[in-house]
This record gives structure tokens, C-alpha cells and sequence, in this order.
């Protein structure tokens, strides 16, 4: 039997060709789609896990925001620098301990921090609560609390302990330190007593009933401690020493008088007014 040579017809054989082609094509598309497709299911995947386990987190307050009351009680008040209450109990002289600390005292309230620096200046800043014991300003100025009596100050100035001279921030100091730690106590003037309180009252003396000490004396005619004696209205300016037990009080006499300004510009010690005995 004769092998058949059997021929195709052309459309068939084109139509074969395309159906391949298409076949073809469709699984490289497929492909194609897959290998695009599987990336973005997978990062999608990713971010959708991410999202899953972020912890939500609650709207609470900061822990430097202020509570409505503002700073907690234990913090207001007046606060001295230890350095200069030492150098008063020590020398018995405000002009002598004006320099022995750049920074005086503090007055903290429930909002603000006023500092005084060297009896002279002064600047006020806002506060903000960073720990159950530390307080602190936009400046950075930090204070701690060590004790009930002790805060520790830190600025760009230095480190210093204050101690708590008051614990109501609504008195003004003055010159109170100076009275509690130079001149308060019981005196004796030979015949009677005399007492010198913390609040600048004067018992026991029939020609004056308070007194006053200077805390500033960065300006000229104060070149030594004054002391004010008042008797009503009426004022009478002195200076003073201690030796020993004794307070003697003297006159002031001016040294160097400044005709431009019509002031006195130097002064010194005058004539001893009295001597108290303290008992």
C-alpha cells in the first residue's frame, strides 16, 4: 500500500497557528498578571498586619501639663538662697551678703516663678510640672524639691539650695530675712526691755515702733548697712554693728555730697545713737 501523503488545507494550518498563538499569548498573560499581581497582595497583606497591631493609644494628658489647680502647694512659697541666710547669721550684714549669691530668693504660686537676683532685679517666668518632686520653666530653670524646707534651684546661672522662708507665696519678703536672721530677738537697753520682731515691729522703745533694713545697695550712698527707725510716719536713718551680744545702733553722717545731684553719695558711721543688750 502506498504511503498517503495527506495535505492540509492552508486555512486549516493558519487557523492551527492562531489557536497555538492565542493559547500561547493567554498563558503569558496569565503569567504576566501573576507574577504582577502576587507583590501587591503580599504588601497589602503587610500593611494590613501593621495596621492590626499598632497599639491605640489613649488621649491623655502630658505629663509636664499642669493640673487645673496649678503647681502643687508644696512647691509655693518664698524660698531664700541658704547661701545668703548663712551669710547673715554670720556677719550680721546685708551689704556683706548682697554678692555671696547671684540669686536671692524665688516666690513660686500656682503658676508662675518670680526670681530676684542679688537683691537688685528680677524676672518672672511660667511653670510647668516634669515629676511628682521638679518643676520647671521655658528657660530651663529647674527646681527640686529635696526636703519639705530645701529646694534645689538649676539654671544657666548655677546650682543653689533655698530654703523655705515662708510657705504662703502671697507675702512679699522685703526685708523679712534680714529682720528674722540679724535683728529678731529680746534686747535690754539697761533700764527695760526691748523686743525686735520678725515683722519689723519695735516693742519696749518710747521713740520708735518699727524699723526696716536695706537688702539693696547697689547705689551710691550705700556704702554701709542702713537701718530705718520709725516712730509713726516720722523716719530717722542710722547704721549698726554687733559685738558680742550688743547691738549698737548708730548715726549716719555723710561723707561725700554730690552737688549735681543734690544727694549724698558716701557715707559713714556718726555718733552712737544707743546700745541694746540682747538677752
Amino acid at each position: 500500500m502506498d504511503n498517503l501523503n495527506i495535505q492540509m488545507p492552508d486555512d486549516d494550518i493558519q487557523i492551527k497557528n492562531d489557536l497555538c498563538y492565542q493559547t500561547s499569548s493567554s498563558i503569558h498573560i496569565s503569567m504576566s498578571l501573576r507574577n504582577s499581581i502576587i507583590p501587591i497582595l503580599l504588601l497589602t497583606l503587610l500593611i494590613t498586619c501593621c495596621k492590626r497591631a499598632a497599639p491605640t493609644v489613649a488621649n491623655e494628658p502630658a505629663q509636664t501639663e499642669i493640673k487645673p489647680n496649678g503647681i502643687p502647694q508644696k512647691f509655693r512659697g518664698q524660698w531664700v538662697n541658704l547661701k545668703y541666710i548663712e551669710s547673715l547669721k554670720r556677719t550680721k550684714s546685708p551689704s556683706k551678703s548682697q554678692d555671696v549669691a547671684y540669686l536671692s530668693f524665688v516666690t513660686i504660686d500656682k503658676n508662675m516663678v518670680s526670681s530676684v537676683w542679688n537683691f537688685h532685679e528680677g524676672t518672672s517666668d511660667s511653670l510647668r510640672l516634669i515629676s511628682d518632686h521638679e518643676i520647671e520653666s521655658p528657660t530651663k530653670a529647674r527646681y527640686t524639691l529635696i526636703t519639705p524646707e530645701k529646694l534645689l534651684s538649676t539654671t544657666d546661672k548655677g546650682i543653689d539650695t533655698l530654703f523655705r522662708f515662708d510657705m504662703n507665696e502671697k507675702n512679699e519678703l522685703s526685708n523679712r530675712a534680714i529682720n528674722e536672721f540679724v535683728f529678731k530677738g529680746n534686747y535690754t537697753d539697761g533700764k527695760k526691755d526691748v523686743e525686735f520682731t520678725a515683722d519689723g515691729k519695735i516693742n519696749g522703745l518710747d521713740t520708735f515702733d518699727s524699723y526696716a533694713a536695706l537688702q539693696d545697695y547697689y547705689d551710691a550712698g550705700l556704702n554701709i548697712d542702713k537701718l530705718i527707725l520709725y516712730k509713726g510716719n516720722k523716719e530717722t536713718e542710722y547704721t549698726w554693728d554687733f559685738k558680742g551680744d550688743k547691738l549698737v545702733i548708730y548715726a549716719i553722717e555723710c561723707k561725700k555730697f554730690d552737688k549735681t545731684d543734690h544727694r549724698c553719695v558716701v557715707i559713714k558711721r556718726g555718733k552712737k545713737a544707743f546700745t541694746l543688750t540682747r538677752k
